[in-house]
């Protein structure tokens, strides 16, 4: 007879047949024998307190912030010569990470010889006018046509220095080229800042264009953690809260909150700036992260998302009694798919009903017979 009038009572659940749900008082109390509760499967959970505003885990992706990340490409075309780093590697700011051969590098070197040539001809003319036009020698108009000449002669200088710097070439050895007036082929590729090679896109021997990516260098403190908070979600959100990465230790803080919503997921991508211990994160890992929302001020708890029933919205929680149990009203403070955080005149070691719900919420409603 009880296993017929269970059976009711899930169905009549289930096709939404209307029934007067209690507010308040002693209607709130379910009479639930022990051997009922057994037949009904109703299991229950003693409560455990959370962390003030400790949310639920929700998918994450850890990446390099944007100023921290360097691909460096070829200069110009050529060969490699020899790679010195290999991805994974510590790299220090100036480090030779890859030489390469060029053609095109010598052509360069051989502009900038004569142009520096030229401007030491052009600054001994206009000393040697100046002079002369001290002395009345010359006119002013020659004076002014060589030094014309003199300044044009240093922009065209400055200006293969510049194209060498583009092709890689350091500044101090450009100096060194125009002191030695030695022509070499073969260009240093440097890493441009301190870090770790992420990747290595070419070997030695390969044939390389002009700006064909070689290293990817980045540096990883601090990282970032790229969050999909689903959008019921998102305006308990807020810029600075705590953000935790489950099983790793590192932690930081909400710095960005997208406002456009992934259609496909119904989710908004929130960035963390994570902070503390970041060796435990590694470029593109899947991790999950906890966002401590600011609650209600009042303790909390965490229970399965079925251990909350509603009532136009309004959350319960169905607690443990000598007779049966008690429907309590509850405040929803945070949910995801896997927990939801809860807050209300609960205490910890309450037993709270997380199997078989539906049938306790059948019998508050009346929906169930006490065979």
């Amino acid at each position: 007879m009880l296993q017929k009038s269970f059976v009711r009572l899930i169905c009549a659940i289930l096709s939404g047949s209307p029934a007067t749900w209690a507010q308040e008082g002693p209607q709130n109390q379910i009479a639930i024998s022990a051997e009922q509760a057994s037949a009904m499967g109703i299991k229950t959970v003693a409560l455990a307190s959370v962390t003030q505003g400790a949310g639920a885990g929700y998918p994450a992706r850890a990446v390099i912030p944007n100023n921290q990340l360097r691909v460096i490409s070829a200069p110009l075309e050529g060969i490699v010569e020899a790679v010195l780093a290999a991805a994974g590697q510590a790299v220090e700011k100036g480090q030779t990470l890859a030489e390469l051969k060029s053609p095109s590098l010598v052509d360069e070197q051989r502009q900038l010889l004569n142009a520096l040539s030229a401007a030491q001809v052009a600054r001994s003319a206009l000393n040697r006018d100046d002079e002369l036009l001290k002395e009345g020698i010359i006119a002013r108009s020659r004076y002014q046509t060589t030094r014309s000449a003199a300044t044009q002669a240093d922009a065209d200088l400055e200006e293969t220095r510049q194209t060498l710097a583009l092709f890689g070439m350091q500044p101090e050895e450009i100096k060194a080229l125009e002191n030695s007036q030695k022509i070499t082929n073969t260009i240093r590729i440097v890493s441009p800042l301190d870090g770790f090679v992420l990747e290595q896109m070419a070997t030695a021997g390969q044939r390389v264009a002009a700006a064909d990516p070689i290293y990817k260098v980045g540096f990883l403190t601090p990282m970032w953690v790229e969050i999909q908070l689903p959008a019921a979600q998102a305006a308990r959100v807020k810029m600075g809260d705590k953000v935790t990465i489950q099983n790793s230790g590192a932690s930081g803080r909400i710095i960005s909150m997208g406002k456009s919503l992934d259609a496909a997921t119904q989710t908004i991508m929130v960035r963390a700036e994570i902070t503390q211990n970041t060796g435990a994160l590694h470029p593109e890992q899947l991790v999950v992260a906890a966002i401590e929302v600011t609650g209600s001020g009042a303790k909390q708890w965490q229970l399965p998302p079925a251990a909350v029933a509603r009532q136009d919205g309004r959350p319960y929680v169905f607690v443990k009694t000598p007779d049966g149990f008690r429907a309590q009203p509850v405040t929803v403070e945070n949910e995801s798919a896997s927990a939801t955080t809860i807050s209300g005149p609960l205490k910890d070691s309450d037993l709270i009903a997380i199997d078989g719900v539906l049938a306790v919420k059948g019998k508050w409603q009346g929906l169930g017979g006490g065979e």
